[in-house]
């Protein structure tokens, strides 16, 4: 759609892991109305095997419905909307075919790093299979890496590590870095898994270097900066990318 152009209509497509529903909102005597819908089942498991197969039957079945042209003879979508009335201004998918991204959460204290870590990733496309709260295996004779280990005997997708207010202790964020690594490091883990650590800002240098070898190391804001202040954005933008490099890469016929 051309820059200053007026969006006017839109397709909106809803990829689930059983159906594939489609819909097509235009503005009828100035105002956003449903004007058709298009529902098939999901094509993201064999023998199709290509997610976009559905989405395309699903928009054929719109098409027939309404009278109205929306895919070229090549099968793309028309963007955006033509003269003739073919087409559409807009186009916005949702997907949800893809299992939702695992994760283990680790943080120094529960109700300060490990809660934050929580809220950030209180979403439908993310599942909180392990939390470890450091504050709470004070004085464990089994050691803080073996209750760790069996914490995250899942094997999750990826582990968030948080710790630690702008400006305070280092140490006890390194700690439970070297906590991590000893896991990672453990001839049961085959492959670097992702880890993320959302925590004191002075700490990332020795958390790179404890955590650099053994998984790949992403980092963002320190969600818990200060006692009474959060800051999730940087964590939550950095699961979404998880999720669809993780997940959504590998739905066949998705991107």
């Amino acid at each position: 759609m051309e820059e200053g152009s007026r969006l006017e209509s839109i397709l909106v497509a809803d990829c689930g892991s059983a159906t594939t529903r489609v819909a097509l909102i235009d503005l009828v005597g100035g105002e956003f109305r449903l004007v058709g819908k298009g529902e098939t089942a999901t094509t993201v498991e064999p023998p199709w095997s290509r997610i976009s197969l559905g989405a395309r039957e699903a928009i054929g079945l719109l098409e027939r419905s309404t009278g109205r042209v929306l895919l070229s003879g090549q099968g793309e979508l028309i963007v955006p909307e033509r003269e003739n009335g073919s087409g559409v201004d807009g186009f916005v998918a949702t997907v949800s075919a893809a299992v939702p991204l695992r994760v283990g959460v680790v943080g120094l204290i529960r109700e300060l790093s490990v809660d934050s870590l929580l809220k950030a990733v209180d979403c439908s496309y993310v599942v909180v299979d392990t939390v470890f709260a450091r504050d709470e295996m004070a004085g464990n004779s089994g050691g803080m890496g073996g209750v760790l280990r069996d914490t995250l005997r899942n094997r999750p997708d990826a582990i968030l590590l948080a710790g630690g207010t702008e400006g305070g202790a280092v140490t006890p964020v390194v700690e439970a870095a070297k906590d991590v690594a000893a896991v990672l490091s453990s001839s049961e883990w085959g492959g670097r898994v992702h880890v993320v650590f959302a925590g004191n800002t002075q700490a990332r240098s020795e958390v790179a270097r404890v955590l650099g070898e053994c998984s790949d190391l992403r980092v963002v804001d320190n969600v818990r900066p200060a006692v009474g202040t959060e800051d999730l954005e940087g964590l939550e933008e950095e699961v979404s990318r998880l999720y669809r490099d993780v997940k959504l890469a590998h739905v066949p016929g998705y991107g």
